[in-house]
């Protein structure tokens, strides 16, 4: 009994210093976590730590952040005690978004072994104003002069304002205004100071109903493809859209002829080379030419689009559209074979049915050589003349009677 007694104490002891070691050993949490808005594109965070009595000085601390970016989880580490972050209504499924912050030691450092992160603490933010759609399609063209961007209102009736800046910069009075607004159809612009080309653009678009946050997409103006026919060719070319600066773009030309698709052709640009082509197509004067043509932005500078795709059409379908030459070959094959068929059994066909399509005729000058002699006698040949059957008829006997005979029955 006295070493069951110790042993069991033993053990008790054992696990009461692994409980209180464990304890010790994580990392306590944070406090006072709070969040403010510097502007309309940036968030910060704050918070307060308090460092264990037994955690080495040597030991580094960091603190982890995790924030929403729509369905993925993003993760940032900083040593201080806030953090600034950019952050974008877009980001957000709904209104409201969590952050989720905790602190753990830096990896592989002997003088924080044994200490574990603490536990998480979260926060949830959300905007001054409602979280709304405003607009909807924004599309930024970039060019060397100014920047000309455009979208679609969700309300038009509605008043709407738009500002922007750099995404990433913020600076005291940063947040510039749109000027001269336009309407094109069922789209709105307006026109930014040159600030687009090499930047991504943060977008702020609000009403009374609420605000929207978003980068801007940007786009490069699509080049006009002009069309000029030479002999049997038809020449592509274009000019380069002025964006200012020496940049590679890629072409891509898909075109069909006839209504048949004849792929796509690909040409990249010379550098400070602004207008390009000819770029030949093999031309059929029967048929009709759709091209389509897009642009991107390749090398030496940010891979931007076109803004769209553009449709050229050249000529017409006719009726007198040549076949391809497989068509040439089946038709020389098919054609002949068919008429020697056709000759042969119409050889054949004559052949048996002579004596009906052609039948053996009298000879004329025996018929007036008679004629002429008063030979009336008729010649009959039997083989060409139809003899009927007689048919057997059963004679009748026919008996007069007078008056006073007398019918006798038989019995």
């Amino acid at each position: 009994m006295t070493v069951n007694a110790a042993f069991w104490g033993f053990f008790g002891t054992a696990m009461l210093m692994v409980f209180h070691s464990e304890a010790d050993h994580r990392l306590p949490a944070l406090k006072n976590l709070s969040y403010t808005w510097v502007d309309p594109f940036t968030l910060n965070l704050s918070w307060s730590w308090d460092k264990p009595k037994h955690l080495p000085d040597s030991c580094t601390i960091n603190y982890e952040i995790h924030y929403p970016d729509k369905s993925e989880v993003r993760q940032v580490r900083t040593p201080n005690h806030h953090y600034e972050i950019s952050f974008l209504t877009e980001q957000l499924e709904s209104n409201e978004g969590s952050f989720s912050i905790h602190a753990l030691t830096e990896l592989l450092a002997e003088s924080c072994a044994g200490w574990k992160k603490s536990k998480s603490e979260n926060i949830s933010i959300s905007t001054q104003k409602p979280i709304v759609d405003v607009v909807k399609d924004f599309k930024c063209s970039i060019a060397s002069s100014q920047t000309n961007c455009s979208w679609e209102p969700v309300s038009p009736s509605v008043d709407l304002k738009i500002s922007y800046r750099i995404c990433g910069i913020r600076e005291e009075n940063s947040l510039k205004k749109c000027h001269q607004f336009y309407r094109d159809g069922i789209r709105t612009g307006c026109l930014l100071q040159n600030d687009g080309q090499e930047n991504n653009i943060c977008v702020l678009a609000q009403n009374a109903a609420g605000l929207q946050t978003f980068q801007a997409k940007r786009v490069i103006p699509l080049p006009k493809l002009n069309i000029r026919k030479d002999e049997d060719y038809l020449n592509l070319e274009w000019t380069s859209p002025d964006i200012g600066k020496a940049c590679q773009l890629k072409y891509v030309v898909c075109y069909s002829e006839c209504n048949r698709d004849k792929g796509c052709l690909e040409y990249r640009s010379v550098l400070n080379t602004l207008k390009h082509g000819p770029l030949p197509i093999l031309y059929n004067k029967n048929c009709r030419y759709e091209f389509k043509f897009n642009a991107t932005l390749e090398k030496y500078c940010p891979t931007i689009p076109s803004d769209s795709i553009a449709v050229e059409c050249y000529g017409n379908n006719t009726d007198s559209i040549q076949p391809s030459d497989g068509t040439l070959t089946v038709v020389a094959i098919v054609i002949p074979v068919i008429l020697s068929v056709g000759v042969i059994l119409s050889c054949y066909c004559f052949r048996r049915h002579r004596a009906i399509l052609c039948p053996t005729m009298p000879d004329p000058s025996t018929i007036f050589k008679e004629m002429m002699n008063g030979n009336k006698e008729q010649k009959t040949i039997s083989e060409s003349l139809y003899t009927p059957v007689p048919e057997p008829i059963e004679p009748i006997t026919i008996t007069p009677v007078s008056e006073n005979s007398v019918f006798q029955q038989k019995s």
